[in-house]
């Protein structure tokens, strides 16, 4: 063997040579005793699976390490002290309680959250600084019904390969700044992708075919007694629906905000976002000592996910950030009460609602106002005898005369006031309201009912504005903007909370395309 063999190349023919040597000798499950294989063969698995195979893909993973310079971490003795199957957090706010001096909020939008529960595993090897040097992170869920056509459609595209006897692919992908690999296939009822860190996609697959199902079919995983000391799991979330919860978005500046301008500081956290990005961080980045998981990516921010669920990531603008600092301003957040949470938003409303009003729609249920300094940045809604709700001041391109026809989506905000709920927004482009029912309220809950909602409108200066008050029994709002170029953009907001009439803490939504 020429020693300038290529490392691809080393790794292409030891699988194969493992694969064809593998199907020539049978084995009998009876004869594999797992109390006995000795430690220094890297093995600690069921007796139920065959000795053949799991030597076969221990050793390929040993050989890929060796090439690729992974180091392979054996624990003796280490079963599942990382695993984690469920989450406990309280529906509260996650906020933070400590940005640097002289940084103000000036936006807080929050909303119930909504995260689906899924089964997650992951697999590898934890190195002591808490990282995943090789790992598996195992996401299922149910497969499309067969269409015609092979390669099977159903897949993404990638390059062919056989998984547990079964048509795959895989393909390369960038996460986290990190080049990884993923491997897709679909075994019954159940369509299974595996990202893939730190050793050649073939060897992944020889770890896949080793493993046996938890249950009756995928949609429940791996057995996790199936793992080896060098790919044993070290979490899983069950697929167990996150607790209710608090979404929140937090928007800090040390001046004004002007048109176009970004805030200094930007937060997004989670008070039940479910054990899925707990393992996905873990992956990307390290646990530490204290059991969270930390991952820093170049373009994002600082992601400090805790195991019950809590998540929250921290950003700053322009991307290239003080690491250090961030991680301290995500591991400042506390869950508040609802007085604490309240005052919180108020504070942040005040200062916006304090920015000169720059121009007035009456309408019949109240004043659409824009705030803002030399332009506008925010949209207010003053109904009689009420001081000002606002919305976030960093959407200033939806007041821009230039504004682009992409998606840049327009000024909203959601707002409880005496007792009532009020959806409005500011665009360039028409806006339409369309409200939900509750799913529980309806016989099939999988399709919700909606129902346009008739709005208020007015222009300031040429911006279109538009209010809806919301009637009961709905509990979400779809803001849908239509541009020039008939490319739609929805934002929802969900009905807040009871107590008081804080526009800010209930002010909320995504933007989808």
């Amino acid at each position: 063997m020429s020693e300038t063999m290529e490392v691809d190349e080393l790794e292409r023919r030891v699988v194969e040579t493992l694969r064809a040597k593998a199907a020539q000798v049978a084995v009998a499950a009876t004869e594999f005793d797992a109390q006995r294989t000795p430690v220094s063969e890297m093995i600690a698995v069921s007796a139920r699976r065959p000795r053949l195979a799991v030597l076969a893909f221990a050793t390929a993973i040993a050989v890929a390490a060796a090439a690729t310079g992974v180091v392979i971490v054996t624990r003796p003795g280490g079963h599942s002290d990382g695993v984690v199957t469920e989450s406990s957090s309280p529906a509260a706010l996650f906020a933070p309680t400590w940005v640097p001096a002289g940084e103000h909020l000036w936006s807080l939008t929050a909303n119930a959250s909504s995260h689906a529960g899924f089964v997650r595993q992951l697999f590898g090897n934890e190195a002591p600084d808490g990282s995943v040097p090789s790992g598996l992170m195992v996401d299922v869920k149910r497969a499309a019904e067969l269409r015609p056509g092979f390669p099977d459609t159903r897949l993404r595209p990638g390059t062919p390969v056989v998984v547990r006897g079964l048509h795959g692919v895989t393909r390369s992908v960038v996460d986290a700044d990190i080049a990884l690999s993923e491997v897709e296939w679909i075994e019954g009822d159940t369509d299974v992708t595996v990202t893939v860190r730190g050793v050649s996609p073939d060897a992944a697959v020889l770890v896949l075919d080793a493993l046996r199902p938890r249950g009756s079919s995928l949609m429940d995983g791996f057995d996790p007694a199936d793992g080896t000391s060098s790919f044993r799991l070290l979490g899983q979330d069950l697929g167990t629906e996150p607790g209710a919860g608090v979404d929140a978005r937090f928007e800090y500046s040390a001046a004004s905000p002007l048109a176009n301008s970004l805030p200094d500081y930007s937060v997004s956290s989670s008070s039940s976002a479910g054990l899925a990005g707990y393992l996905r961080v873990w992956l990307m980045g390290r646990r530490t000592t204290d059991g969270t998981t930390v991952d820093d990516e170049r373009d994002w921010g600082v992601t400090v996910v805790w195991p019950d669920g809590r998540q929250i990531t921290a950003r700053t603008y322009p991307a290239d950030h003080d690491v250090a600092l961030l991680e301290r301003i995500a591991r400042s957040a506390m869950t508040l009460d609802d007085g604490p949470a309240a005052t919180l938003a108020a504070e942040a409303e005040a200062r916006v609602a304090a920015l000169p009003v720059l121009g007035t729609a009456t309408l019949p249920a109240g004043d659409i106002e824009f705030h803002g300094t030399a332009a506008p940045v925010a949209v207010c809604l003053r109904v009689r005898g009420s001081a000002p709700a606002c919305g976030t001041p960093f959407q200033g391109r939806a007041f821009a005369p230039t504004t682009p026809a992409y998606d840049v989506g327009p000024a909203f905000a959601s707002a409880v006031i005496d007792g009532k709920w009020y959806v409005f927004g500011a665009s360039r482009f028409v806006m339409s309201f369309v409200g939900n029912v509750p799913p529980s309220t309806i016989v099939t809950p999988r399709f919700p009912s909606t129902t346009p909602l008739p709005s208020e409108k007015g222009t300031i200066d040429g911006v279109n504005v538009a209010l809806v008050v919301v009637p009961a029994g709905t509990d979400s709002v779809t803001l849908e903007e239509t541009t020039a170029s008939h490319t739609g953009i929805s934002i929802r907001a969900t009905r807040p909370g009871t107590g008081g009439r804080a526009g800010s803490i209930s002010s909320s939504g995504s933007i989808s395309s």
